[in-house]
Parts: C-alpha cells; sequence; structure tokens
C-alpha cells in the first residue's frame, strides 16, 4: 500500500513539474529576423558609414539590434535585426512587411518577416523624414468602469526622456501604476513623423 502511495506522489511530482515546464517554454521569445545588404544613395553614390538604421512595422519601431552603416569590399553596408512579436507587441509576425529607415532618411524596398538572415540592397530617399520621433503610448481604464464604457479612459503618452503625461484628465502617474485602481493597456511605441 505504501509503494502504491509513492507511485502515485511521484506521478503527480513528474505531472506538475511537466506542466511548469510546458507553461514556461511556451513563453520563451521568439527569435528576430536580421536583414543586411548594400546601402546607396537616391543618386547611386556611395552612403557615408556610421549611420543608424531603423526597422519599422505598422507604425512601431521594432530594432532589436542594429550596426551604424560601415564599410566592406568598397560599399556601405549594413546590418540589423528585426524584434518578432513576442519580444516588442505588434512587431514582426511571419509575413509582415519591414520598412527601414537610414538617419533622417527613408529607405526602399521593404522586406518581408519571416526568420533567418535575409539579404536586402536599400536605396535612400532623397527626401529627408523631417522630425521623426518615437513615442510611447499607453491607455488606462478605471478598474469599477465597465469594460464597454468609453468615458473612463485615459490615454497617457511619453517622449524620449520626458515624464508621462496624460491628455484627457490631469491625473498622477503614479497613482496610475501604483495603486491598484487602474488597469493600463500594453505600452505601444509608435512613429510620429512631424511635419
Amino acid at each position: 500500500m505504501n509503494r502504491l502511495k509513492l507511485w502515485i506522489v511521484a506521478a503527480l511530482a513528474a505531472a506538475l513539474a511537466l506542466s511548469m515546464f510546458a507553461s514556461t517554454s511556451a513563453q520563451v521569445p521568439q527569435p528576430p529576423s536580421a536583414f543586411r545588404g548594400t546601402l546607396t544613395g537616391a543618386d547611386g553614390d556611395a552612403v557615408q558609414t556610421g549611420l543608424e538604421v531603423r526597422a519599422y512595422i505598422n507604425g512601431i519601431d521594432c530594432t532589436e539590434k542594429t550596426i551604424p552603416t560601415f564599410t566592406l569590399d568598397g560599399t556601405t553596408q549594413y546590418f540589423i535585426r528585426v524584434a518578432h512579436d513576442s519580444q516588442i507587441p505588434g512587431c514582426g509576425l511571419p509575413g509582415n512587411t519591414v520598412s527601414f529607415r537610414v538617419g533622417n532618411y527613408g529607405a526602399t524596398p521593404t522586406a518581408t518577416f519571416g526568420g533567418g538572415l535575409t539579404w536586402v540592397d536599400l536605396t535612400l530617399s532623397d527626401v529627408a523624414v523631417v522630425g521623426a520621433v518615437r513615442i510611447d503610448v499607453a491607455v488606462w481604464r478605471r478598474v469599477e468602469t465597465p469594460f464597454n464604457a468609453l468615458a473612463d479612459l485615459f490615454i497617457s503618452t511619453k517622449a524620449p526622456g520626458k515624464k508621462w503625461k496624460t491628455h484627457n484628465e490631469v491625473l498622477d502617474m503614479s497613482e496610475l501604476s501604483s495603486t491598484g485602481k487602474y488597469h493600463r493597456s500594453d505600452l505601444r511605441t509608435v512613429a510620429v513623423e512631424l511635419q
């Protein structure tokens, strides 16, 4: 009888360990996509080295890692890794279109997110993107507010290096995050081009 109890306890412990492993492994971030290629100016001229390359999917900056432009074999080249959706929400899923920006200029063509390393030769636009900035955005809702009530939603934004600001009502952001009176959406980063 004691052996049967030991077998039952061992089986339950093994099942618990497997379920914990399965839930942990399900949360592992997926790998980014990497892109590399040459970089030329709109007129076919060489592009300077040391420029930052950024990648965007649906207006979100999805750059996971970038190396400033460099010269290799007499050509200017770039290398960038683009985050998967599991790393940065709203970013790469298979088939998503990836657009590139080099310094203050857009670049063509676009690429397709799909994992692994893809070679894409980029050409800079001849028109600079004026004043592009990245803004963090969050939406807050009072805990006691029903999900379908829009009246008690608060939109807050944070520019790089600045503090959070709530736009449709004056609220203390420390109150929002620490009291448990509010639910917060996932943070989103959007690219805003100033005209």
